[in-house]
């Protein structure tokens, strides 16, 4: 059986939840996935209004959904170079896919559709990691302890 498009959360014994970061487009990407049926958190939703969630630093969300287990998307590649940020990420130990950062909509929406079903399949089969998202695929990255990470050749 051929199918087109991104897969829906019913493909999946276990979907994933995700966390979806204010810098990623939060409601155009929380839509897309809600309309395939996933359950999408986003940082309004989490800290009760878009008010509340307004200058939380990444270390406070990054705290929170540590203890939930959903996959994170974001954009914001430097929190893998702010020395707190890059320790609440390896506190949280949580999956965590970035995409680039100058996209627009229409493209973050078509690196969900084309990548959506191998986001899943790492998200629900390895162990916690960052993930690079990029057009031609996802490519997982090496966090280092003191100079920041190894960016892949995307």
């Amino acid at each position: 059986m051929t199918t087109s498009g991104p897969p829906p959360a019913s493909c999946w014994a276990k979907p994933p939840e995700f966390f979806v970061d204010a810098s990623f487009g939060g409601r155009t990407v929380a839509g897309r996935l809600r309309e395939l049926g996933y359950i999408v958190h986003t940082l309004a939703e989490v800290f009760g209004s878009k008010d509340a969630a307004s200058g939380q630093p990444d270390t406070a969300w990054l705290a929170l959904v540590r203890r939930t287990g959903w996959v994170v998307l974001a954009r914001d590649a430097a929190i893998l170079r702010r020395p707190d940020e890059l320790a609440a990420l390896r506190d949280a130990r949580v999956h965590m896919f970035l995409f680039e950062g100058q996209l627009t909509r229409e493209q973050m929406l078509d690196r969900i559709d084309t990548h959506l079903a191998a986001i899943v399949t790492i998200a629900t089969s390895r162990e916690p990691q960052v993930a690079w998202v990029s057009q031609h695929g996802i490519r997982t990255t090496t966090v280092r302890h003191r100079r920041g990470p190894v960016h892949p050749t995307i």
